[in-house]
């Protein structure tokens, strides 16, 4: 039977997400952002994985939303990673979703952050 995408977007995704936000935003709370996003996460499919993923860091990042959004672009790789199965991209799903259910208000930001995300991932 095949490999399920969910399964390839395990606990590990927001492990590295977590990593990679502290690696450019130390204060970022790491240890509590994995509590939460891995309470009921195993339950989830691909895209509400993401979803929630973005969800909860919405707890979690400074405000205002452009804060929040300059973290997260610092905290993308230059480059795509390469990673077997092609799902390296999907790394930065939650960076799309983040904006479309938070960046709303603050269109120009907004539609900088998606170019940059679009670099990486379909935004």
């Amino acid at each position: 039977m095949a490999e399920t995408l969910k399964s390839k977007y395990g606990k590990e995704i927001p492990e590295k997400f977590a990593a990679m936000i502290q690696a450019v935003h130390p204060a970022f709370p790491a240890k509590a952002f994995l509590r939460e996003v891995l309470r009921g996460y195993d339950a989830l499919e691909l895209m509400p994985r993401g979803l929630h993923i973005a969800h909860t860091l919405k707890h979690h990042l400074p405000e205002p939303f452009p804060r929040a959004m300059k973290i997260l672009l610092q905290s993308m790789a230059e480059e795509t990673p390469q990673q077997e199965g092609g799902m390296a991209p999907f790394l930065y799903l939650p960076h799309a979703m983040f904006v479309a259910r938070h960046g709303l208000d603050h269109f120009a930001e907004s539609m900088q952050a998606q170019y940059q995300i679009t670099q990486r991932f379909t935004a």
